[in-house]
């Protein structure tokens, strides 16, 4: 085991890493979507390599843990001579912080992921700041598809917002031009031309993508498909449990907020689980999350008391839509004793839908 004298800071450690991200942002930012569809391109080979190290590392965080919690690493040896070149013990191979981590100049998504995180974590803040940022350089999202996100979380699409106030093109209103009276800074969520279908099918990708994992832990389905091919039935029940999807609740006394996304009923523990899924904006993730505890209070009350159950309690399941993991959906899904990297396919399906979301707001088809 590695001896605590030579083990590095973990914050450390996480600032080099976060920072090969910021540069990935930094560089999307200022390049043209001819450049990144470019085969031989320096600048694009560079920071492949660099997210490639990156995720590396990522995989190092989570065996380094490991090893402080006293848990076994195949991998203790190989890591001494990395981990000194963090801590300083050899300086000749401590690698220099990139020049983005010490200017202010980072871009706004890591900004906006930093200020969520500050306001809404208060410990473990590391995982969650790298889980947020995983589909960076990740082989499963299209490099195309990554661009356009990237370009959304930095606010750089020519919105109307953006050709007023940044180019400042003073004869440009700023209205949505859906017909919205709010300013366009709404593309992702909030646009009310979009809430009916295109948000509402982003919303149910994360909501199928819980219920699959959901059938097959309770063992009411014996197979998993891609989660675009999944199509959830009303009602699965075994012997032991009863899976609702999208299911209006009839009680007796009438409550507007009585059609959660998921119930799952525990016959055996008498236990009822509310799920319900929400995508906002980044900004937003703190309110809708407490929005969705209180939203069902009245009927957790009413089907304890007409299903005879013992327990009834709601879990949120919230995600930004460019992706922001807060450390809520990391419990939650802990709660739910579900694979611990589902929150990756979750982020690659809203991911997807944003960038066509994005692509479909700006009428552009050829983007």
């Amino acid at each position: 085991m590695i001896s605590q004298e030579k083990m590095p800071n973990l914050t450390d450690i996480n600032k080099l890493m976060y920072s090969t991200a910021s540069v990935l942002a930094g560089e999307l930012k200022t390049r043209q979507r001819t450049d990144i569809n470019t085969v031989e391109c320096p600048w694009k080979r560079r920071i492949r390599n660099s997210i490639e190290s990156y995720r590396k590392d990522l995989s190092i965080i989570h065996e380094y843990k490991k090893i402080n919690d006293g848990q076994p690493s195949k991998y203790a040896d190989e890591f001494r001579g990395l981990f000194m070149k963090y801590d300083g013990v050899e300086p000749a191979l401590k690698p220099s912080l990139p020049k983005l981590i010490i200017k202010p100049h980072t871009s706004e998504y890591i900004a906006e992921v930093n200020k969520v995180i500050d306001n809404e974590i208060t410990e473990d803040t590391t995982l969650t700041e790298l889980h947020s940022l995983l589909y960076i350089g990740a082989l499963t999202v299209l490099k195309l598809n990554e661009q356009r996100v990237g370009e959304q979380c930095d606010q750089v699409i020519p919105t109307n917002n953006y050709k007023r106030f940044i180019l400042k093109n003073l004869q440009q209103s700023d209205k949505c031009r859906y017909g919205c009276q709010d300013s366009e800074t709404h593309v992702t969520g909030g646009c009310q031309a979009f809430a009916p279908t295109d948000y509402k099918e982003r919303h149910d990708i994360a909501a199928k993508i819980i219920h699959q994992e959901l059938a097959y832990k309770l063992k009411l389905t014996e197979c998993k498909l891609q989660y675009y091919k999944y199509t959830p039935q009303c009602v699965l029940e075994n012997d032991k449990y009863k899976l609702y999807w999208d299911r209006t609740v009839l009680t007796d006394q009438y409550i507007k907020q009585n059609r959660p996304d998921i119930i799952i009923v525990d016959k055996g523990a008498q236990k009822v689980t509310l799920i319900d899924v929400a995508i906002p904006n980044s900004n937003n993730l703190t309110y809708k999350n407490n929005e969705k505890v209180a939203k069902y209070r009245e009927l957790e009350f009413q089907i304890k008391r007409q299903w005879k159950m013992k327990y009834v309690e709601t879990i949120p399941i919230i995600m930004s839509s460019t992706g922001v993991i807060p450390r809520s959906l990391l419990e939650n899904i802990k709660a739910l004793e579900l694979s611990e990297n589902i929150h990756k396919i979750i982020q690659k399906g809203v991911l997807l839908a944003t960038a066509r979301i994005v692509r479909k707001f700006m009428g552009n088809a050829s983007t």
